[in-house]
């Protein structure tokens, strides 16, 4: 332990100074502390302008397994094998059938589910 304190004392204490005596960095850490005290003045302008929202926020649709009217003005629709609930008063009404996997809806006929196979 007593040779690493031997040891690590002088490099620190070059290290030091190195960094205490030279021009370089004693001017880039004066320009960083001038540079965060303007943002730091600059920061209150900017939490206290408004901001315009871009984007409109819009209901979307509910994926569920049962459909179910919520109001008078809810109508069914259905659009690429798929059945949707709109209305047109309450957006938030907007809901729309899971889709079902594809091998439940495949369609099996007499020839491919024979129990024995021709060869």
């Amino acid at each position: 332990m007593d040779m690493l304190r031997k040891i690590v004392v002088p490099v620190c204490s070059n290290m030091q100074q190195l960094f205490m005596f030279s021009p370089v960095t004693v001017t880039r850490t004066f320009s960083v502390f001038t540079m965060k005290i303007q943002e730091g003045a600059s920061m209150p302008r900017q939490l206290l302008t408004p901001t315009i929202p871009t984007l409109v926020p819009t209901s979307g649709f509910k994926v569920v397994g049962k459909l179910k009217k919520r109001c008078k003005d809810c109508y069914k629709v259905v659009r690429h094998e798929r059945a949707y609930i709109i209305c047109k008063t309450k957006p938030r009404h907007k809901q729309m059938a899971m889709k079902k996997d594809e091998d439940k809806t495949w369609i099996l006929s007499d020839a491919t589910m024979g129990p024995k196979r021709p060869w």
